[in-house]
C-alpha cells in the first residue's frame, strides 16, 4: 500500500472513531436500548466462538496465518464500536498496510466477543469439518440469530451495516452514524472533538 493511500485511510478511520465517540456520548435515550441488545450480541458471539474452539479452529488458523483475513479492513461495523464505547474498551491500535488492520503477530487484537459479524461466522473448509452435524446446525441457528440481531441495527441507526464503518461513512459522506435512517441528525448535538476515543497505544 502507498503511503499517500494508507495516510488517505487512517484519516478516514480516525475521523470516524471520532464522530461516533462524540455521537454516542450524546445519545442518553438509547442507551438501554443499546445495552441490552450489544451484551445478546456478545452472547451469541461467545457461543459461536465456543464451536469455533471445538473445531480445532485456533491451531487451524495459526497454521494458515489467518488466510480468510483478507478483507478484514471492511469487516468492522458500527456495532462492534458500540460495544466497545458502551463497555469503555480501547479500539486496538490498527495497522492498514497488513492483511487486516486487527490481525497482530499473535493473531487477531479483538476480543472474541467484539470481533466483527463477518469474522465469528465465518467457518473455512477445514474447521467446518471439525464440527458435527448438530454443532454445524447450532452454529447455522446462531449465525441466523446474530443476523437479525444486527438487523436491528440497521432498522435504528443510519450508520449500521454489515459493509463495514470505511464503507457506510463514504456513503453517509458526513452525516451522522447514530442518527435515525433517513433523518440527519442524532438525539442531541453532535459535539466536535480530535482523538475522543479511547485507543491502545502503539505496540
Amino acid at each position: 500500500m502507498a503511503a499517500a493511500e494508507y495516510t488517505e485511510i487512517k484519516i478516514r478511520w480516525d475521523g470516524i472513531l471520532d464522530q461516533v465517540a462524540a455521537e454516542f456520548r450524546v445519545l442518553p435515550a438509547d442507551r438501554q436500548w443499546l445495552a441490552a441488545r450489544l451484551a445478546v450480541i456478545s452472547h451469541l458471539k461467545g457461543r459461536l466462538h465456543a464451536l469455533f474452539l471445538d473445531a480445532g479452529g485456533d491451531e487451524h488458523c495459526a497454521a494458515c496465518l489467518g488466510a480468510c483475513c483478507g478483507s478484514g479492513r471492511n469487516h468492522m461495523t458500527l456495532v462492534e464500536l458500540l460495544t466497545l464505547l458502551s463497555e469503555n474498551e480501547s479500539v486496538p491500535q490498527v495497522d492498514f498496510r497488513g492483511q487486516c488492520p486487527f490481525l497482530g503477530a499473535s493473531g487477531c487484537l479483538l476480543n472474541p466477543r467484539r470481533r466483527p459479524f463477518n469474522c465469528v461466522t465465518f467457518l473455512c473448509e477445514t474447521v467446518e469439518s471439525g464440527l458435527s452435524h448438530f454443532d454445524l446446525e447450532n452454529f447455522s441457528t446462531l449465525e441466523k440469530e446474530l443476523r437479525n440481531r444486527y438487523a436491528e441495527f440497521e432498522s435504528r441507526f443510519a450508520g449500521a451495516s454489515l459493509r463495514g464503518l470505511l464503507i457506510r461513512g463514504t456513503t453517509l459522506d458526513g452525516k451522522p452514524f447514530l442518527a435515525r435512517p433517513g433523518h440527519q441528525e442524532v438525539s442531541g448535538p453532535v459535539i466536535s472533538s480530535h482523538r475522543t476515543m479511547n485507543r491502545s497505544p502503539h505496540p
